[in-house]
């Protein structure tokens, strides 16, 4: 299940580092007592951190996790051809409700939620356009899409198409061509069903990565917040912007600094606005969100890429989401910070440019 690549605003890796060490640039010392779990899902990797304890075996969170992310893929994958979610896109029926899960259904409710809280800035039935600019599946065109094109293949998206009940739980579409795609939000919602399973078990202290998404729970090993790296959106190198200190809360960050592409000497990012279906062209180069879940961190995180720095500023302020925005600014950038992140983290500070470059890193999403 690629979600990462399907995306119109991917989140992958856009920005997260995960900082295990208690101090930016050391190899953290929790690996020698914490424990590891790693693997691939979605069409990127992720990793699981826990602290150990005599309740539990790590043959059974290994099975537990493997087997939740593989059912969040049977659930809402595009690339599986018999998901629910593909029977759904593949589904030509505009009367009736197509039976879902449970989970199928409270992800797109969600996804409707957030779209109509950012005017449509947050779409989930936008794949189509993101497969028409190249970001897509399909080879990337040797011109743009003509206005024509564009206005076509809107015409058969839009939330206003989509419908949602949750119990039972269905999905409708009034027009047969919609296609729904999750990217933007579903991988944030598989770390949350991780971090679920892992209470579940009995796991009061973790640290779950997707793609680069992270959703922490309790403290590390040595009873201190687990600390995660939001990365400087800069094309020629990673390196860490900041290190925010977590406990019980997930992140999640996007940006346009890494895949793009020209034509005719115009860059192309990957961000598809869904109001006027044509990459984004503004100065905000990532977003970072922290929010209880995941899932909301995700969605939020992809919505300020299509918003831009100013309305996505104004709007976080007014719903009290906890923000963090880099701003192009000439040939370096600014940080922008939302109300609520300023009372969340009164000691910000961010990493001077030179301080990482190159520097030994703890990097889970690689």
């Amino acid at each position: 299940m690629q979600f990462a690549h399907r995306a119109y605003v991917s989140a992958q890796v856009l920005g997260m580092l995960v900082v295990l060490a208690t101090s930016v640039g050391c190899k953290p010392e929790v690996e020698t007592a914490s424990q590891l779990l790693a693997g691939r899902t979605m069409g990127t990797t992720y990793s699981v951190t826990v602290v150990p304890s005599a309740d539990w075996s790590l043959q059974e969170l290994n099975a537990r996790i493997s087997s939740e992310l593989e059912l969040v893929n049977r659930q809402m994958s595009t690339y599986i051809d018999n998901s629910e979610l593909s029977k759904f896109n593949q589904s030509r029926d505009t009367q009736a409700w197509f039976p879902v899960s449970a989970d199928t259904a409270q992800v797109v409710d969600a996804a409707l939620h957030i779209g109509q809280t950012t005017g449509g800035a947050f779409d989930v039935t936008v794949g189509p356009l993101v497969n028409l600019w190249g970001f897509g599946p399909d080879a990337r065109p040797d011109q743009t899409p003509s206005q024509e094109q564009i206005e076509e293949t809107r015409r058969h998206a839009g939330l206003d198409k989509l419908e949602v009940s949750l119990d039972p739980p269905a999905l409708r579409k009034s027009d047969p061509l919609l296609q729904v795609d999750l990217s933007a939000i579903a991988k944030g919602h598989g770390v949350d069903r991780v971090a679920e399973v892992l209470r579940e078990l009995g796991v009061e202290h973790f640290f779950v990565e997707v793609g680069g998404e992270v959703r922490v729970g309790g403290k590390r090993l040595d009873g201190k917040p687990w600390r995660v790296g939001i990365e400087r959106p800069a094309e020629e190198q990673r390196s860490l912007l900041a290190v925010l200190e977590l406990s019980d809360r997930a992140m999640a960050t996007s940006g346009n600094y890494r895949n793009f592409y020209f034509v005719d000497g115009q860059r192309f990012s990957h961000t598809i606005d869904p109001r006027t279906g044509r990459p984004v062209a503004g100065d905000l180069l990532s977003a970072t969100v922290i929010a209880d879940n995941c899932q909301t961190a995700d969605a939020i995180a992809t919505s300020m890429m299509c918003l831009g720095w100013q309305e996505g500023l104004r709007l976080a302020n007014q719903e009290g989401w906890c923000v963090l925005l880099v701003v192009a600014a000439g040939q370096d950038m600014e940080v922008k910070l939302s109300e609520s992140f300023e009372r969340d983290f009164p000691d910000f500070e961010t990493i001077p440019s030179d301080a990482e470059a190159g520097g030994d890193r703890t990097d889970e999403s690689e």
